[in-house]
């Protein structure tokens, strides 16, 4: 049996599915856990061996947070003991039990119908959905179920704000929020990531307990559509000057506007092609590696034109590529052949404010895949 990361001493209850070879293998995306977490599910389970009554309804109630890694803490994670649950059907019935010490709640003989979940909880923490905005849905029962369904309490802070140009208007770009201490961890930085939409800003929605520290650009990598270096808030760039958020459980929304500094210069570049032979737009890419900096992403102005944000200062090779056909077998697609455009140089030095990208005639060239043996 394969391991999706499994840690030695340690019980797990495991789901595994068989390969056509009979290997059985468990996978990341599947529901094995540890068993100290499924304790809930194995009462049910040796109920069931045990030719005793299983619940239509169980699961564990617990404190929650988002799964980023850059502010995710074991230490949040807890299950919500002694604490009522309640259900209610369209019908107006009513029904409620209450968690163990270990979180678990059960339901014996439901009704089929359509239930909606609340619990009894302090005024910091709600039932929600991780990673999703929206409130969860309700449970539908059928007739003699046995279902399995774990409650997310998560804190309800949301961290809202702005980026601010030096001229005070709003710019867009991405904005990561760390925990403190993770971020001094981390080499390669990777916090909770959101996008800050210009006027509308950017939201973290529930925000556990914490010291946080909120960066711009956290790679340090200058990108041509936000060509600002990195910033920490609210508006410094060493991160040891940082302001540091403090979450309490009590706190509701928090503001803070991450003010940024002149931007590099950028300039504009308008890429045209041509085709001397196939064309296939449908699958068509238009690529620009620079010196310095992210990729730009290119923008399309009509069928055959495209637009380019670029640092100015800076050497860029710019191509166009299209991918001509498919593969297809019985469990997948990729592709078959590409054709690629002429390459252009463009000069940090150059004034060029158009170029051409020409598509020869011929074949396309056949995709080469890495043989995964070597």
């Amino acid at each position: 049996m394969t391991s999706p990361h499994f840690e030695k001493g340690e019980q797990y209850l495991v789901y595994a599915n068989r390969a056509p070879d009979g290997t059985l293998y468990a996978t990341l995306c599947g529901r094995t856990q540890l068993a100290a977490r499924a304790e809930i599910l194995l009462r049910q389970l040796r109920a069931a061996k045990e030719n005793k009554p299983i619940a239509s309804l169980y699961g564990v109630l617990r404190r929650t947070q988002q799964p980023y890694i850059g502010i995710w803490r074991q230490d949040y994670e807890q299950p919500i003991a002694n604490t009522t649950v309640t259900l209610r059907s369209k019908t107006r019935k009513v029904f409620s039990t209450r968690t163990d010490d270990s979180g678990g709640y059960s339901f014996y003989d439901l009704p089929q119908g359509v239930y909606e979940v609340s619990a009894d909880l302090p005024q910091h923490l709600a039932i929600a959905q991780t990673i999703l905005s929206d409130p969860p849905s309700p449970i539908t029962l059928p007739p003699k179920s046995y279902y399995q369904h774990d409650i997310e309490a998560m804190p309800q802070t949301r961290i809202t704000g702005h980026l601010v140009g030096p001229d005070g208007r709003f710019v867009q770009g991405g904005v990561e929020l760390f925990a403190e201490d993770i971020y001094a961890q981390q080499k390669e930085k990777k916090g909770w990531w959101e996008y800050a939409k210009g006027e509308k800003g950017f939201r973290f929605d529930r925000v556990a307990p914490g010291n946080y520290i909120l960066a711009f650009n956290a790679s340090g990598i200058i990108a041509s559509d936000a060509p600002y270096p990195r910033m920490f808030y609210p508006d410094v760039t060493d991160v040891a000057r940082a302001a540091v958020i403090h979450v309490a459980e009590s706190d509701q929304q928090m503001n803070a506007d991450i003010h940024l500094p002149q931007p590099r210069d950028t300039r504009k570049l308008s890429v045209r092609l041509i085709w001397q032979g196939i064309k296939n737009p449908d699958f068509l890419m238009v690529h620009a590696s620079g010196s310095e900096g992210r990729a730009p992403f290119p923008e399309q102005i009509s069928p055959d034109h495209y637009e380019l944000t670029l640092l100015t200062g800076v050497k860029y090779e710019i191509y166009a590529s299209q991918i001509c056909g498919y593969r297809v077998t019985e469990n997948s697609s990729a592709p078959s052949g590409e054709l690629f455009s002429s390459k252009f140089v463009l000069d940090p030095n150059s004034q060029a404010t158009e170029i051409t990208l020409v598509f020869p005639s011929g074949p396309c060239q056949p995709v080469v895949y890495p043989n995964p043996k070597q």
